[in-house]
């Protein structure tokens, strides 16, 4: 994994939690229109079809730029005092400790009985990653013979998107992708999605492939302390089951236009150079109920 890069690659918002946020804090989503991408429609693509469905008005944000304006704004507080180091255990002077360490929190895990928690692992499993390459928003199904791979892809910044890999173990055995060093993951799955990508490389953002995992608390609370994001409820991803929505523009080709949505920070959407062509596509029809059924579990 890139130094300094981090888990995951881009973070996804639906237009009415940013407003919420803009609404609290305006000043959190102001980052530099290079940092995000904004769409309001997904292709989910079998075989040589291509559906379209609502996404009812999403953006992606390079994680890595909101990360480090987040930390500045934070540096910037006469109330803040920002110490950057590995916590292993609570700080005996905080009137409150917020538990935002991820899914695979140490911290949670050592009050588990107290916060009531569960985790339940998934069947399938997934790997993160990134490429400097900007794809439209879409949920890929490749049938590679021993089974499919799903992948879905978003674009998180103006030139970078992010995709999730996910299959069942037997058949990320048969591809000889299992327990790969994550540089010939990468290598082998740029390969595979060649096309889609246009040559672009893929860069691995978790530690392998990993299992989806449900994260269930019955306490929210333990005295001073509180979980939040994946640390309270497990990875939550958008998979395939996007709701029909109205009338969209949709394009071909990994680049696309949008020029009529505000962006996360309040401003309007640059327009980006298509390499493929706009066509009208007159909304989804019946596709919800044929996404659900291709999903391997």
């Amino acid at each position: 994994m890139p130094t300094g890069a981090g888990a995951g690659a881009g973070i996804v918002l639906s237009d009415e939690f940013a407003q919420r946020i803009r609404s609290a804090r305006p000043e959190a989503l102001r980052l530099p229109e290079a940092a995000y991408a904004s769409w309001d429609e997904t292709i989910t693509m079998i075989g040589g079809e291509r559906i379209p469905s609502g996404a009812f008005g999403r953006s992606g944000i390079s994680r890595q730029a909101f990360h480090a304006h987040v930390r500045a704004l934070a540096a910037q507080s006469a109330n803040v005092r920002l110490i950057k180091r590995t916590v292993t255990e609570l700080p005996e002077q905080a009137d409150l400790v917020v538990l935002a360490d991820g899914a695979g929190s140490e911290l949670r895990r050592e009050r588990a009985d107290r916060f009531g928690t569960s985790v339940s692992a998934g069947r399938t499993r997934y790997l993160w990653m990134s490429t400097p390459s900007v794809i439209e928003p879409c949920f890929l199904l490749k049938d590679l013979g021993p089974g499919p791979l799903v992948v879905h892809a978003h674009p998180h910044a103006a030139d970078e998107s992010t995709l999730i890999g996910e299959a069942d173990p037997d058949t990320l055995s048969a591809l000889g992708l299992l327990g790969l060093p994550a540089a010939e993951a990468e290598l082998r799955l740029a390969a595979l999605f060649r096309s889609e990508l246009g040559g672009a490389p893929l860069t691995a953002r978790t530690a392998g492939w990993q299992p989806f995992r449900t994260v269930a608390n019955r306490r929210w609370s333990d005295g001073r302390t509180v979980p939040a994001g994946d640390a309270a409820h497990g990875p939550l991803l958008d998979r395939l089951g996007h709701r029909s929505g109205h009338r969209r523009r949709a394009v071909s080709g990994p680049m696309y236009r949008r020029t009529r949505r505000s962006a996360p920070g309040g401003g309007r959407v640059r327009e980006h150079p298509a390499a493929g062509r706009r066509a009208d596509t007159g909304g989804s029809r019946g596709e919800h109920r044929v996404v659900r059924a291709a999903v391997p579990r």
